[in-house]
Parts: C-alpha cells; structure tokens; sequence
C-alpha cells in the first residue's frame, strides 16, 4: 500500500467541490476529505436517487490506497435507507430480501478494517453557525494513534427544533451505534438567521419584462431613494446583478457573521463578489417580481392563469397534497435558508429561493453566505458558467460544520504532540 510521507505537514484535501478551511490543517500530517457528492446518490432532493453507481466506493478506494491519518466522510441521512439487494437468495435457507442500511454498514465496516476509529453523528449545520438547516450525516475516521475523535459541540441554539427524527439510530455493526445528539444542553449563540446573513450585501430588484404602470414606476422610485434598492437591468446576454468593479457593501459588518465573512478581504488579491444571479425565462421573472413581501408567500399569491401547468393542475402533485406552499417561496428574514442544492430555481424541489426584501432570487454570493463561505472565497468555471458555480456551492458541507471538525482534528493532533513531547 502507498503511504505518503511523514514530512508532508499541510493537510491534502481531496473534494470534488472545494471547502477552503485554511490554517486549521496546518497541523494536520495528511488530511482526506472525501465530500460527498456522494451522498446525492441516496438524498430525498436527487431524481436519479438509486443510482447503481456508489460513489462512496469510490471514496473509500482512495482511502486505501492514500491511508490518510484522517477521513472525513458526509452522507445524507438518507444513506440509512439505502439497501443493498442479495443476489445469494438461493444459496441461502434464511435471509431477507435485502439488507437494510447496507451500503452504510458496507462503509464502516471498511473503515473499520482499514484500521480507523470511527465516530459518526447526524448534525444539523445551523447548530455550527450556518444559518441554513442542513442535515447531515458525518463520519470522521482516525488512525489509532490519535484516538477516536470528540465530536464538537454545537456552538448555535437551534431554538424550537428537535433534532433529525429524534431517536437512536439502531446498531449497524457488531461494533458500532451511531447516536443523534437529542439532549438538552446550551449553547453560546443564537443561530444565524437570513437577515443577519445578507443585511450588508447591496439589494437590488430585477427589471421587470412588462411594462409598469404609473403607481409602479413611483414606487420604483421610492424604493430606489429611501430604501436604496435599485433596479437593474436584466439583458439576456448580461449579468443580473452588479458588476465586479461596481460592487460596494451596502453597510459595515452589522452581525458576528458578516465580521466573519468579511474579515480576510483586505488581504484578497483578487476579489471576486460574484453577487449576480442566475437568468430565467421572463414568464417565471414576472412571477418573482410578483410575490409579495409576505411571511411564506409563495405561488398561491399569484394570478392562477399565470401558473405554470405544474402549480395548477387539478390531477397534479400538488392538487394531491392540498395545494401546499411550494413554488417561489420567499424567504423569511428572520428565519433561516433551507436546503442549499445545486438546482436553484423558483420551480425547484428547494424553492425558497427568493430574496425577503427585493424582487428576485438569491444571487452567487448570497447562496455562498447561506453555506458560511466567506466573502473572499470565488468561485470558478471555464467560460463562467452559472451552473458551476452552483453546483460548487450546493454540493460543499457547510463551512461552519467544516472548521468544527477541522477545530477537533487539530485538537487530537495537538494531544498527540503533547503526550510525544511529555
């Protein structure tokens, strides 16, 4: 087996979408982060969910071959689903039809004979300062003599929400019980909301593709003067949003969270604020425009002959379930962003994307802040391509859950240096 030398000191990071976590693996011999987008493969969101294909073996092939001090592993909870089907069924006198959360068990148990300690939990991202609720399932894998991991404590109160189905996750292996962290403990912070995430990034609304009316041109007008979100234009073959060298805060860091996101800019070479948003057809335009600065307002506030087909059928799924809210959900500022995926858009399964307070949807920078990236962090693509940008944000563990494990790796590194040392 390939073993990497001891003189390697900064962690190696291998994502297929990258998390920048910084001076924390530092002290870190060898680092493997393996991100999954391998848990799209069994998430609830993903259409061609059931996939064959299994990333995730993928995953634990470069384990072996690397054998990393470190693994770090994030899964949908939707993995404890995932059954795998037996093909011995004839050879067998008693069995059942499939083995339930087999894929999971498949990896621990590799993990496990690969040599590591493992610790795995179900965590919800906003409970480490991301104000988006997300999740989680997250298995750190450590060489033996480190020790197992101590799972970081949650840092945000995650007010008035129980944690993922609240129960014990039965046991998968001979050797391991994964456990949700139910209790009732505190927390320094309150969590993150929406507000507190964008209130300094410059608000703008979108150009409407109809013509406005007198009432609506003056108060266009207003909202440009008094409250200072202007209009900008939405040409097809423009950006919608501000330019790079146009982009200006629209107030000093007002939140902890906006300190943070905004405290490595000065130092940035090149800064790239990216806060333009994706184009859409202007039938679904006009809808955004339209919702009103409601708590959920979504699809239902408006005109029904307006509608996608989807949002209006009488035999559709959303006939079936009673006409719930849905499409074009407008995010509530004092709540926090659902789940960030890489399909963003007013008809998609994560809907709430439109901005509280402006008439469009959420830009790059802003679904980059709703993941805790900060602010000198871009984002890249071969001809800027939208979708690549947001594939990038969408498939990321959130950054405050990162430089939580990254904290309590760092912490077992240290141990071990200070029992050498003593």
């Amino acid at each position: 087996m390939l073993r990497l030398p001891k003189r390697w000191l900064k962690g190696i990071l291998i994502y297929f979408t990258p998390v920048r976590l910084g001076a924390l693996f530092l002290f870190v011999r060898l680092f493997l982060d393996l991100n999954t987008q391998f848990s799209q493969n069994d998430s609830a969101l993903n259409r061609h969910r059931g996939d064959l294909k299994r990333p995730s073996l993928t995953a634990l092939s470069f384990v072996d071959v690397l054998r990393p001090d470190f693994v770090v592993l994030e899964f949908v909870p939707g993995m404890f689903r995932s059954n795998v089907n037996r093909e011995d069924v004839e050879d067998v006198e008693e069995y059942r039809e499939h083995i339930e959360a087999g894929e999971m068990k498949l990896v621990l148990k590799i993990l496990r004979f690969l040599g590591y300690n493992v610790r795995g939990r179900i965590v919800n991202a906003r409970t480490y300062g991301t104000p988006q609720s997300r999740d989680r399932f997250m298995i750190v894998g450590t060489i033996p003599e480190y020790g197992p991991l101590n799972w970081p404590e949650p840092t945000h109160a995650f007010d008035k929400t129980r944690p993922p189905k609240g129960r014990n996750i039965r046991r998968l292996t001979d050797h391991l019980k994964f456990q949700i962290d139910n209790g009732t403990g505190k927390a320094l912070h309150k969590v993150v909301t929406v507000e507190e995430a964008l209130s300094d990034l410059p608000h703008f609304d979108w150009e409407t593709p109809k013509p406005l009316t007198n009432e609506e041109r003056e108060s266009h007008k207003r909202r440009a003067e008094v409250q200072h979100i202007p209009t900008l234009p939405c040409e097809p073959d423009g950006i919608w949003g501000y330019e790079e060298d146009v982009f200006e805060y629209a107030s000093p860091p007002m939140h902890r969270f906006q300190r943070v996101a905004r405290k490595d800019l000065p130092y940035c070479d090149e800064k790239r604020f990216q806060h333009y948003t994706k184009h859409l057809p202007k039938p679904q335009v006009q809808n955004v425009w339209d919702v009103p600065f409601l708590t959920d307002a979504d699809y239902r506030h408006l005109p029904q002959q307006r509608l996608e087909f989807s949002n209006r059928d009488p035999a559709g799924a959303k006939a079936r379930a009673g006409f719930q809210g849905g499409s074009y959900t407008r995010l509530e500022g004092k709540g926090y962003f659902h789940t960030i995926t890489t399909n963003v858009g007013p008809l998609a399964k994560q809907d709430a994307i439109l901005h509280p307070h402006c008439k469009r949807i959420l830009t790059v920078r802003e679904l980059a802040r709703a993941q805790g990236f900060p602010d000198d962090f871009a984002f890249y693509s071969t001809g800027d391509n939208m979708q690549d940008y947001l594939n990038q944000i969408g498939n990321s563990v959130p950054f405050g859950l990162s430089a939580a494990i990254g904290r309590a790796i760092q912490d077992l590194v240290f141990q071990k240096w200070q029992d050498e040392k003593n």
